[in-house]
């Protein structure tokens, strides 16, 4: 819970090393769970090289399992913005590797800014699989409140690939400021939905009040 979350935030990694192998030892569960996602998303951010390595780990082996949950995709999301370049390479290839999974990944609140960092990670061959197995199901990412993020920036680059010289004229950056700025609105959402979570682990750690008459 949240006091899990403080130890790992303010103590040494000698001193939670204890409390971070008990929760790198349930490391699937705690993923996928509404609440034990946010301690895995710590440990991807603070923790020491090892465990940020064997929960990357975790995700290469599970990620079907993790990437398909609303919580997990927000521990794919950390691992793809405080992993190193090779272990973000090494999962965007695992999601690539399991048919319709980048697809269903890319519509969910964290999933598709993991998604975004995905398509640049990846290159040759491997991109253009993205892309199009994204593409094919552009309807899909349309119609989802955050997938829609994804669709439109396939189209802007689709767009731009089509139109190399629009970047140069007048009006020419439009698109690409719209793209920033409705991503920049999915991640204000997906924060809102964030904090309203945390805040709701806290009431129900929260002893509840008993009046003495």
């Amino acid at each position: 819970g949240r006091i899990v979350q403080q130890l790992l935030k303010k103590c040494s990694a000698s001193q939670v090393s204890g409390l971070a192998e008990a929760l790198l030892q349930e490391a699937v569960t705690l993923s996928i769970h509404n609440f034990g996602h946010f301690s895995m998303q710590h440990l991807l951010h603070m923790g020491t090289e090892e465990q940020r390595h064997r929960l990357v780990q975790t995700i290469l082996d599970n990620p079907e399992t993790i990437c398909k949950s609303k919580s997990g995709d927000g521990v794919v999301a950390s691992a793809m913005e405080h992993g190193t370049s090779e272990q973000k390479l090494l999962i965007s290839r695992a999601v690539l590797l399991q048919p319709g999974l980048m697809v269903e990944l890319a519509q969910g609140r964290h999933g598709h800014s993991a998604v975004l960092k995905m398509l640049q990670v990846l290159e040759g061959q491997e991109s253009l699989q993205a892309h199009m197995g994204l593409a094919m199901d552009i309807a899909a990412l349309r119609a989802a409140r955050y997938g829609r993020v994804v669709a439109k920036y396939l189209e802007e680059k689709t767009s731009s690939s089509a139109s190399p010289q629009t970047s140069g004229q007048p009006g020419g950056n439009g698109g690409e400021a719209e793209e920033e700025e409705e991503e920049d609105g999915a991640a204000a959402e997906a924060a809102e939905e964030e904090e309203a979570e945390q805040e709701e682990e806290v009431a129900q750690e929260r002893p509840p009040c008993v009046l003495e008459l």
